[in-house]
């Protein structure tokens, strides 16, 4: 990673490296999706959640100075939790 002089890590290279973990959860979390070994429940969870933190009604409030980045970091721990409690599932074999 990049420091700056004051120890903090850059900005810009953070913003990267969360775009690429973003992209690589989010292809998991829609593999996870479309497998029929994951449970229907836990599907249905993940997709009402998301669809709480994107809907325009907005109950949950923005955090200051933040706007709509809120949403994407709720949305990306929604597809952590996903990834995370699917996984089980993904890697038992059929047969």
């Amino acid at each position: 990673m990049k420091l700056v002089p004051g120890g903090r890590v850059d900005a810009r290279v953070r913003m990267l490296g969360l775009a690429l973990a973003w992209r690589k959860t989010a292809t998991r979390a829609f593999g996870a999706l479309i497998d029929g070994r994951v449970p229907l429940h836990l599907k249905l969870f993940a997709v009402a959640a998301s669809v709480f933190v994107l809907s325009p009604l907005n109950l949950l409030g923005d955090i200051p100075l933040l706007g709509t980045i809120d949403d994407a970091g709720l949305l990306t721990l929604v597809m952590l939790w996903f990834t995370r409690a699917s996984t089980p599932y993904q890697n038992t074999i059929d047969i």
